[in-house]
C-alpha cells in the first residue's frame, strides 16, 4: 500500500500559520506548571496517589504528617519551562531547587514531576485543536 502525492502543499503558508504555536505552547506550559504544583502541594504524586510519607522522625521533627512538599514553595515555585527544538521543557529554575527535585522524585520515590494522564490529554486536545485550527 502507498499513498501518492498529486499536489505539493504549500509549506510557506503552513510555516507561517504555525507561529502562533510558540504563545500556545507557553501557555500550556503554564497550565501544566500551576497543575503539577496543586497536585503536588495538595499531597498528590502523577498517579493521584498520596505522596509518600515521611519517616516518624522527620515527620515529629517537622511537626507535620502530610506530605505536600511545599515546606518553602522555594522548589516548586521554581518551576519553569522553556522553549525548545522539540516543544517545551519543563524544569526547575535554580539549582538547589533542582536538586531538592531529584532528591524527591528520584530518591525519595515521591513521583510529582510528571504529567497526570488527564494533563497528557489536554496535551493532545490543546494541540490537535491548534493544528486543525491553523491548516484550514
Amino acid at each position: 500500500m502507498a499513498i501518492r502525492v498529486t499536489k505539493k502543499p504549500n509549506w510557506k503558508k503552513y510555516i507561517k500559520k504555525l507561529k502562533g504555536l510558540n504563545s500556545e505552547l507557553a501557555l500550556m506550559s503554564n497550565d501544566l506548571i500551576s497543575d503539577i504544583y496543586s497536585r503536588t502541594s495538595d499531597g498528590f504524586d502523577s498517579k493521584f496517589k498520596p505522596l509518600k510519607r515521611y519517616t516518624r522522625e522527620y515527620a515529629k521533627r517537622k511537626g507535620e504528617v502530610k506530605v505536600t512538599l511545599v515546606d518553602t514553595g522555594e522548589m516548586l515555585g521554581s518551576m519553569d519551562a522553556k522553549k525548545t527544538t522539540k516543544g517545551i521543557k519543563l524544569y526547575f529554575g535554580s539549582g538547589d531547587a533542582q536538586k531538592k527535585a531529584y532528591y524527591q522524585h528520584v530518591k525519595q520515590k515521591r513521583e510529582f514531576f510528571n504529567l497526570d494522564l488527564k494533563q497528557l490529554e489536554f496535551v493532545k486536545s490543546k494541540l490537535g485543536k491548534f493544528i486543525v485550527k491553523t491548516t484550514r
